[in-house]
């Protein structure tokens, strides 16, 4: 699947590998320039800093989901479980600062 995908490309698949310690694959491809830059989606001004949970088990996931969340002027919380995102909840309706709005 790789070769052919690489092939489609334009590029060129490559692999070293030495025993014992594994082996790296890499590739090249050719890729056109975009005529017309993408509009970035934003968040209606009503809802900039707004609170935002994250919840998410993988602390990668976690931290890319918050910096795009915050990218896009919201207030974000991060927790690693379903458990958490539930204690989280209550304890931002009880002071005040409910990560939602009837």
């Amino acid at each position: 699947i790789s070769s052919r995908l690489v092939e489609m490309m334009v590029g060129a698949l490559g692999v070293e590998s030495e025993k014992g310690r594994g082996s790296t694959f890499s590739f090249t491809a050719r890729f056109g320039v975009q005529a017309e830059p993408i509009e970035r989606p934003t968040v209606p001004e009503a809802l900039k800093g707004s609170p935002v949970l994250v919840v998410d088990d993988n602390p990668s996931a976690r931290e890319i989901l918050c910096e795009l969340m915050e990218s896009f002027g919201l207030k974000t919380k991060a927790v690693a479980s379903g458990e958490a995102s539930l204690a989280e909840l209550h304890l931002a309706s009880a002071s005040g600062e409910p990560f939602y709005k009837v």
